[in-house]
This record gives C-alpha cells, sequence and structure tokens, in this order.
C-alpha cells in the first residue's frame, strides 16, 4: 500500500507519537495505527494524516486474533515478542461485509512500532 490514512483532531501532523498515541482500547497501545481508506480514518479525527509506512516484514493477522493477543498480554510485552521475531509492525486484515451474520465491512489497518516508519506525506485539515 502506497498511502496510510489515520484521521486525529489534533491541529497538525506533529508530533506523532506511536508511544501513548490512543488510551482507548488495550490494543490500541500496540503502536500507531493507519486506515488503508480516507473514509474510514475520518471515523477518528476530523484532520486527516496521509503517511507512507515502512512496514518490510509486518505480522498479518485477523481482528479478532489481534484482540485475542491483545487482551492476553501487555501491548509492550507483544511489541517486544513480535520485533524479537522480526517484525516490524502489523497489518490487521480488512473484514468483508456479510449481512448475513451482521459484521460491518472493515478496511486494512496498518500498526506500525516505531515514529521512524512514519514518513507524513500531507495533512489535511478539514475545511481546507
Amino acid at each position: 500500500m502506497d498511502k496510510w490514512y489515520r484521521g486525529t483532531n489534533n491541529h497538525s501532523a506533529e508530533p506523532l507519537r506511536v508511544t501513548g498515541v490512543n488510551r482507548m482500547s488495550t490494543r490500541a497501545k500496540l503502536g500507531c495505527y493507519f486506515s488503508s481508506e480516507l473514509s474510514d480514518a475520518q471515523k477518528y479525527g476530523e484532520n486527516i494524516i496521509v503517511a507512507r509506512l515502512a512496514l518490510f516484514n509486518p505480522l498479518r493477522l485477523t481482528a479478532r486474533r489481534l484482540d485475542d493477543f491483545a487482551h492476553s498480554s501487555p501491548a509492550e510485552a507483544l511489541v517486544k515478542k513480535w520485533e524479537g521475531m522480526g517484525y516490524d509492525g502489523l497489518i490487521v486484515e480488512s473484514v468483508p461485509e456479510n449481512s448475513m451474520l451482521e459484521i460491518k465491512y472493515q478496511p486494512e489497518h496498518a500498526i506500525v512500532f516505531a515514529n521512524e516508519q512514519i514518513e507524513i506525506v500531507e495533512f489535511i485539515e478539514k475545511g481546507t
């Protein structure tokens, strides 16, 4: 993926930090989240950070598997374990819509473990 998107209510792209970016849930502490789709990122903030991510060997997993991991160990321990296995981030696979099971579509998400993996390409402020 060439460009990834992150919603924010900050009025600039700086400082964008991996650690402690989001304290809403346990799995949010794993790193800095980005969406593969602009419309999805807009759900998380009125301003958008467009970035290229340096992910060369991400661990690919489902959202359900990520939740299982996030509830089994502290985020810092998981990141350390995955980095020790050679992974530099996560790709959370997209979820296709299934109306029979009442599952809504979710686009692919990327999670980077370090600030150096983020190259900010553009900052889109609402109304500009």
